[in-house]
């Protein structure tokens, strides 16, 4: 049951006074009907059900049905979630809800009886939800059920449908129109194809089969390439495994779904005492409380109470303990927590470290040094961080006597030693005391520090296995194939690691050269492109940011609509790439040649707006009013034309773009394409190189975000960098290269040799998905690589440029390794040099095979085990 497909495969129209095809605010008449109060209300409830139901004149609205069906829609959630689907075929048979006073009415009297059914055949689920464009989907005998004029179907197929936009402010909030599915139909019209005509496989694709259960499998299972390698890519390693399972049914109707003792399964633990990673508002002191306080919900500040948390007074006491307890208060009783760790991001908890307290007097610094300061300025830093806690998450923090300034941690670093160091941020946060915890009640295990190996752990960490095991992905950091990806075939005791190498070409630089090269035109300062466009720099301004239109005199702030290019925000430091960039003197801003077309053409498509502006004696300072702006054109056309010029904003390449900091660096885009274009082709085939006898040291593990890095990924990156990933998200696959093309403080926009599942066309820069914005602390650098004297010779050089451009090796780079500065030739690392393979690849006896692990997860291979959880 239910609305029919073809949502993607139809024009979109409207019709009828009560349905808009655009996103718009609520019409004249009913704003007026419900400011009126009274007898309003009832008139706008009266306009509602008779537009959206479209009723006929004096036809009362089909209330008992809307309630009875909106309450077995609410019974149907509610036991899907907590029991079981309660029925295969119900469904809501309106497009448009009860008003809520409405449903109120007797809503206690209603009981809900459902069929159980049966559900859909994949065929027959296949063709009720998906549009004739996806027909292909289909085996071919049914395809024409969807696309013929003919087909009995046709009628839930419509060339053009409806979509109500009224009172809505995104394209995906409208209701879409489609007829509703006659079930039966479609069962008939399925039937009607003889057996004859569907092949056994496509037989056995409309059968419902086992349920596969896919579970983490920390060790791995091998490598999975993908049976569909246009479309996604393969797992190497495969981090799951597969397991057939029943269905678990429905939950038991002697437990209590929620609420209650007996609501929770045995074992179950909620509190600051539960799983790690599972926040709770018990960690502290709270209680609830309804205010009108402009949460942030999607976007938008609320306009109604919302139901926030208020902290108790005090925060969490143990935050005292260790001081002198003296000192009168302030900033002095939480001295003690310079340097050492709390708990910050209630109530999710992320550990960070103390670098300063303070109060209204004065700022006490990690190495006890009390800087005094104002106390107006300390008080707004303060308001600032709770209105931002109020905004964001709903949390009333009350008044603040003491603020903590902490650096949060960024996760576990891996250190060639075999330790694990936790490493914080480089941006202070202010935070009022209360916000903040001591301890973490539920620790991860996952983020312990751990110490430098030592004895014959930190032994077999440089010349045995590492507790590597065959299989093994991981990046090569020795200088004969420094970043290529490496896999791990065996280990011969006394010697080191055997592993294959895939062979990747030397890094040429020509990134940097076609990046750095090219700078996307010519920019000319805002009084210039005024009078090109004849405007004055004001106005400008005012068009290339954002600029307001009240649709109607009496339309609230958040009803206007904005009609700017965006392309700069002033106040947030924040511009468009390729379009504006900040002077190089002063505070304004330079407009590209792409934004002096983007900016002629708006005016020659929507000469109006730039009339208006000029005409506004604020230049649109306070926004404009649109029977203002048009008030030569008639009022039914005014609300269209505002419409068409949002809709034509939205359709440039520059609505794509987003906005970055002005302090970031971003290639143009012709450079990119430029670069793109050179760097385009199939990739050379090469074989993949034994090498044995390697140290653990010379390979690196993949980095996991917001847990485990490596020392030797991240730092400092530059546009045109040949970098490959590390991390371990699968997107894009481990050891994938590519190139910078632009960064933003920690995080760096690469595009990657080839598309991947989950690339993106980086806001329409590139004709396909192969780029991705990772944390710097996912990459590794590849035209410089980092400084790594712990592995002596067998290390990549370190480039550096000096100022004549020459490439020389640091300082002090070679003399960092010698016996001498490493404990003589029976040290840890020099035992791993004595074992750095040799540049002739294979050393000694041949090496162990290449390890083949499970192509797919079938019956019986590696990490399939069949009838488990039955």
């Amino acid at each position: 049951g239910g609305a029919g497909g073809g949502a993607d495969a139809a024009t979109v129209e409207t019709s009828g006074s009560g349905i808009s095809a655009d996103p718009t605010m609520m019409s004249v008449a009913k704003r007026a009907a419900l400011s009126a109060g009274g007898g309003g209300v009832e008139r706008w409830k009266e306009m509602y059900y008779r537009e959206k139901l479209e009723l006929k004149a004096g036809e009362a609205p089909p209330l008992a049905g809307l309630r009875q069906a909106y309450f077995e829609g609410l019974h149907w959630v509610l036991q899907y979630y907590y029991r079981g689907v309660a029925s295969w075929t119900w469904y809501y048979p309106y497009h448009y809800a009860p008003m809520a006073s409405d449903l109120s009415r007797g809503l206690g009297r209603l009981t809900a009886a459902f069929d159980y059914g049966i559900p859909f055949q994949p065929f027959e689920q296949l063709l009720a939800v998906q549009p004739p464009q996806s027909a292909g989907l289909l085996p071919e005998p049914f395809r024409w059920l969807m696309s013929a004029p003919h087909s009995p179907l046709a009628p839930f197929f419509p060339d053009a449908l409806k979509v109500d936009f009224e009172g809505k402010r995104n394209e995906w909030e409208g209701v879409v129109l489609l007829p509703f599915l006659d079930e039966a139909l479609l069962k008939e019209c399925i039937a009607s194809v003889p057996e004859s005509k569907i092949t056994d496989s496509q037989k056995s694709r409309n059968k419902p089969g086992p349920l596969i259960v896919f579970q983490h499998s920390p060790d791995g299972v091998g490598d999975v390439p993908s049976t569909l390698p246009k479309s996604f890519g393969g797992l190497f390693p495969c981090k799951s495994r597969a397991f057939e399972s029943m269905p678990p049914g429905e939950f038991p109707r002697s437990r209590r779904c929620f609420g209650g003792d007996g609501s929770l399964l045995a074992g179950v633990i909620l509190g600051p005492g539960g799983p790690p990673n599972f926040p709770s508002l018990h960690s502290l002191s709270v209680r609830g409380e309804l205010k009108n306080a402009g949460v942030n919900v999607f976007g938008s500040a609320s306009k109604k109470e919302s139901l926030v948390l208020r902290l108790g007074r005090g925060g969490d006491p143990a935050l005292l303990t260790g001081g002198d307890g003296g000192g009168g208060g302030g900033a002095v009783s939480y001295a003690h927590l310079l340097n050492q760790r709390v708990h910050i991001a209630w109530p999710y908890l992320q550990e960070a470290m103390v670098v300063a307290v303070s109060d209204t007097r004065e700022k006490i610094t990690g190495r006890g040094v009390h800087t005094p300061h104002g106390s107006a300025e300390w008080g707004a830093e303060t308001q600032k961080a709770a209105h931002e806690a109020m905004t964001t998450r709903g949390v009333d923090v009350g008044q603040t006597a003491v603020a903590i300034h902490c650096r949060a941690c960024e996760g576990l670093v891996r250190h060639p030693d075999g330790s694990l160091q936790k490493r914080f941020g480089k941006t202070d946060i202010m935070l009022p005391a209360q916000l903040v915890l001591r301890a973490d009640p539920s620790p991860n295990p996952r983020m312990v520090e751990r110490p430098p190996l030592s004895g014959d752990a930190a032994v077999d960490a440089a010349v045995g296995s590492g507790a590597f095991t065959p299989g093994d992905v991981a990046l090569y950091l020795g200088r004969s194939h420094f970043g290529a990806v490496a896999t791990v075939s065996g280990f011969e005791e006394g010697k080191g690691l055997e592993v294959f190498v895939e062979p990747v070409p030397t890094c040429t630089g020509v990134g940097r050269r076609i990046l750095q090269g090219v700078f996307g035109g010519r920019y000319e300062h805002p009084g210039s492109v005024a009078r090109k466009l004849g405007l004055n720099t004001r106005a400008l301004s005012q068009l290339t940011g954002p600029l307001w239109v009240a649709p109607t005199k009496d339309c609230g702030r958040f009803d206007r609509i904005d009609i700017g290019l965006n392309l700069k925000s002033g106040n947030k430091g924040l511009c468009v790439a390729d379009y504006t960039r900040p002077q190089k003197e002063g505070n304004g801003w330079e407009f590209s040649q792409q934004a002096i077309k983007l900016l002629q053409e708006y005016k020659l498509r929507h000469s109006w707006v730039f009339s208006a502006i000029m005409a506004d004696p604020d230049n649109g300072f306070e926004g404009l009013q649109l029977d203002t702006c048009l008030k030569h054109v008639p009022e039914m056309q005014q609300l269209p034309m505002l419409t068409a010029t949002k809709a034509w904003i939205k359709s440039t390449p520059a609505a794509r773009r987003p906005l970055v900091s002005k302090f970031s660096r971003i290639a143009a885009e012709e450079a990119v394409k430029a670069l793109l274009a050179a760097t385009s082709g199939p990739p050379a085939r090469t074989n993949p190189v034994a090498l044995e006898a390697v140290s653990p040291l010379l390979l690196m593990l993949p980095v996991t975000a917001g847990e485990v890095m490596d020392l030797y990924a991240g730092g400092d990156f530059d546009l045109g960098d040949r970098v490959v990933m590390v991390g371990d998200s699968g997107s894009p696959p481990f050891g994938s290269r590519g190139y910078v093309v632009a960064m933003h403080g920690e995080a760096a926009e690469v595009m990657f040799d080839a598309v991947f599942v989950g690339g993106t066309d980086l806001h329409g820069v590139l004709p396909d998905n192969r780029g991705l914005m990772l944390p710097s602390a996912q990459l590794v650098n590849l035209s410089h690589p980092p400084a790594m004297p712990q592995l002596g010779t067998a290390a990549p050089p370190q480039v550096l440029a000096d100022k004549k451009g020459k490439s020389t090796l640091p300082k002090g780079f070679q003399e960092a390794w010698t016996p001498e500065s490493t404990g003589g030739k029976s040290s840890v690392l020099a035992m791993a040099a004595a074992s750095l393979p040799r540049r002739g690849g294979m050393v000694g006896s041949a090496p162990s095979p290449q390890p083949k692990g499970p192509r797919m997860p079938v019956m019986g291979s590696k990490g399939f085990d069949p009838g488990h959880g039955e």
